[in-house]
């Protein structure tokens, strides 16, 4: 074998074998549910908010239902938090179980008795049926210094197309061939086709 090449193999493998160890190490860092895709476990380091003290976060909801959502729509809620401790709040990492759902506080740090707000979004684009996600929020707070925020809801479609698959069969060239496709809209919601477009 060239030398060269061979130099060349050798790298692409120890690559590979790091990829594969990242992998590995990644996988190790999931949490799998019962029914659920698996999710990333929330951070357990706080060096982005210094040592923990005595300042306590409270949010005066943690739990967030959105109800029905129709696909592709997007959920977005002001959740209004405090700082009921002695010491300023810092907050530091936001981690979610899904990318579909993400948070950005109005403020980092809170003196005591002072209020802030956690802007909630979630886009339900790709996403259909009962849905819970989780937020955690980091802080300084001594007490608790991993906050969980549970989104729960429902996503539906907007209507049914039927038939949801179309077969062409085998067409000869020049040979064009029409299928008809019907869009039941869901019982209660008016639906207006403007048009469709191919993937091609």
């Amino acid at each position: 074998m060239v030398p060269k090449l061979r130099s060349l193999l050798v790298a692409l493998n120890v690559c590979g074998l790091a990829y594969l160890a990242g992998y590995v190490a990644g996988v190790e860092t999931e949490q799998r549910l019962p029914g659920n895709a698996p999710r990333l476990l929330p951070p357990v380091e706080h060096r982005a908010v210094g040592r923990l003290t005595d300042a306590h976060l409270v949010f005066q909801q943690s739990q967030v239902d959105f109800g029905k959502l129709v696909q592709g729509a997007k959920f977005t809620r002001k959740l209004p938090f405090s700082n009921q401790g002695t010491d300023t709040l810092r907050l530091g990492d936001i981690a979610t179980s899904c990318h579909c759902a993400w948070a950005v506080p109005s403020v980092t740090g809170v003196a005591p008795n002072g209020v802030g707000e956690l802007d909630v979004n979630l886009d339900s684009r790709g996403l259909l049926g009962p849905i819970h996600r989780e937020i955690y929020v980091i802080s300084n707070d001594r007490a608790s210094p991993t906050t969980q925020i549970d989104l729960d809801g429902e996503v539906v479609a907007i209507g049914r197309i039927v038939p949801a698959l179309l077969s062409w069969e085998q067409l000869r060239v020049g040979q064009s061939i029409r299928r008809t496709v019907r869009v039941d809209p869901l019982q209660g919601t008016a639906l207006n086709v403007t048009g469709a477009i191919s993937s091609d």
